[in-house]
């Protein structure tokens, strides 16, 4: 689809661990959309958004993660 989630590292916060994900734009073939969008922020190495997940969470918890982190993309 023309992006990956790269692991970070963990991070604590308020004394919670969470896992770090870095959700970044591919190289070869993607969308006209995301090619615009990766020109012009670093390439490769530029990063969408930023997904945090508590360690051990719930499916439900994975996915309220996600789609929070989705709403934050800008253009």
């Amino acid at each position: 689809i023309g992006v990956r989630f790269d692991y970070d590292d963990e991070v604590t916060q308020n004394g919670i661990v969470l896992h770090k994900f870095q959700w970044k734009p591919n190289a070869g073939k993607i969308t006209a959309s995301l090619k615009y969008w990766r020109e012009r922020h670093r390439g490769t190495d530029s990063v969408i958004t930023t997904v945090i997940i508590k360690r051990g969470g719930t499916k439900s918890e994975v996915v309220q993660a996600v789609e929070e982190a989705m709403s934050n993309v800008k253009a």
